[in-house]
């Protein structure tokens, strides 16, 4: 064959496949240099070379481990308490019908968690018994298909840094709410850390008071400390309120600190606050309508934690963020620019209200290009010929108009154009549609 084919490689070698193999046939094929086609009886050809038969034999290996592993039971560890692994359970269970599910559960779980699963394996206890279960891991880790490690936030450190360590195949991380991932994803794993790290800092946050910068008169604190209310059900509510706060706006509050006038009493109220700066877990600046810019611009000076700015219609957002700042000074400009020329510079001095008043005009300004255009617009369609349209869509013959001017020698319109009326329903005019 070598010597009829030569040693081109513009050779096109033909094997016909049948119910028997031939495989040293077509090993024989596959050793000679060219292009091996495959044709089946029923004409189909398929060109395959040894890389390509070689790739088929490795994935179909691949499939068949694959589909063997399937029917092996999925390993949980018992990091977690019962009502989380109860929830990981029921995740598994839908995403696997019909798998067994065994636990690897130590000894301080209660027996109800072991209900949860088909079989049980005690951890033993103790250096001792962590060598014993290494030892037993690595029998049984190729028995079961995943190994599945419960990170929720509960103390179970120990167990799901010995599973880091443990050769155990195919790890994967739920969390309390039955959500998984694969360990070697790096980021989501990366993700699911910061995550967790931004849960616990919530969790442990949450039981201190909230503070409210009273940079806002009662009327519209009335309005947002409700919302604060429903928000965080059950937590203390501070108030640091001016001198001039009424006694009804004070008992909107479950404690309430009242301002000094002048320097000194912000320089001690500054030294208050750096020293309770971790006694609270927000604080809420009132950012309004109304003329409190003085105590607005302190409490973004006061040495406060997690500031979240309110607006008069109790809508909140956090101050470190950047695009959701912009977009609140840009919705208060414009508001103040377009229904506030009076009222926006109320108790301001006289540099404010003339620095106001100039914005306002180049506000009004900004309008004239977009009314020139229209009129424009305007003058240019004004001699555009309007036919009238039948009810049917046919435009009908429209007769001489009271006003239409012919032009000596040559119709620019053509010759039975018209010029219609300026003005719908004027005598003997256009009255444009039907």
């Amino acid at each position: 064959l070598l010597r009829f084919l030569g040693f081109t490689a513009n050779v096109r070698i033909f094997c016909l496949t049948s119910k028997q193999r031939f495989r040293l046939m077509k090993f024989l094929a596959l050793a000679l240099r060219g292009q091996v086609v495959f044709r089946h009886s029923g004409g189909e050809s398929l060109p395959l070379g040894f890389g390509d038969l070689l790739w088929l034999w490795v994935r179909g290996r691949w499939c068949a481990r694959e589909e063997r592993i399937r029917s092996y039971p999925i390993a949980v560890l018992g990091s977690a308490s019962a009502e989380p692994l109860r929830r990981i359970v029921q995740a598994l269970r839908a995403a696997s019908p019909g798998v067994p599910i065994r636990g690897f559960l130590p000894a301080a779980l209660p027996d109800h968690a072991a209900e949860l699963f088909d079989s049980i394996i005690r951890l033993r206890p103790g250096l001792r018994g962590w060598v014993q279960d290494s030892v037993r891991l690595w029998g049984l880790v190729r028995k079961h298909q995943r190994w599945i490690i419960p990170g929720t936030g509960e103390p179970f450190t120990g167990l799901k840094l010995t599973a880091m360590l443990w050769p155990l195949r195919r790890r994967e991380i739920y969390n309390e709410f039955g959500d998984g991932f694969r360990v070697r994803a790096v980021g989501t794993f990366w993700r699911h850390l910061r995550w967790r790290r931004r849960r616990n800092a919530e969790a442990r946050l949450a039981p201190l008071p909230i503070g409210v910068i009273g940079s806002a008169s009662g009327y519209y604190l009335e309005k947002i400390v409700p919302v604060i209310r429903a928000q965080f059900p059950g937590v203390v509510v501070h108030g640091l309120l001016p001198d001039t706060a009424t006694a009804a706006t004070a008992a909107l509050f479950d404690s309430v600190v009242r301002l000094r006038p002048g320097f000194a009493g912000a320089l001690l109220q500054t030294a208050r606050l750096w020293k309770a700066r971790r006694a609270f877990q927000q604080w809420i600046v009132p950012c309004t309508n109304e003329p409190y810019a003085l105590l607005k611009c302190m409490a973004f000076v006061w040495p406060l934690r997690r500031r979240q700015i309110y607006n008069e219609l109790a809508d909140g957002f956090a101050a470190r963020d950047g695009r959701m700042l912009y977009r609140h000074l840009r919705w208060r400009l414009r508001d103040r620019m377009s229904f506030q020329m009076l009222a926006g510079t109320a108790g301001g001095n006289v540099f404010l209200r003339l620095a106001h008043f100039f914005l306002y005009g180049l506000r009004i300004l900004g309008a004239a290009p977009l009314l020139l255009l229209a009129r424009a617009r305007c003058w240019r369609n004004r001699w555009r010929p309007v036919l009238p349209v039948h009810r049917h869509g046919l435009a009908r013959k429209v007769g001489r108009a009271g006003n239409e001017k012919r032009v000596a020698g040559k119709n620019p319109r053509g010759p039975r154009g018209v010029v219609a009326s300026r003005f719908p329903g004027e005598p003997d005019g256009s009255i444009g549609i039907d």
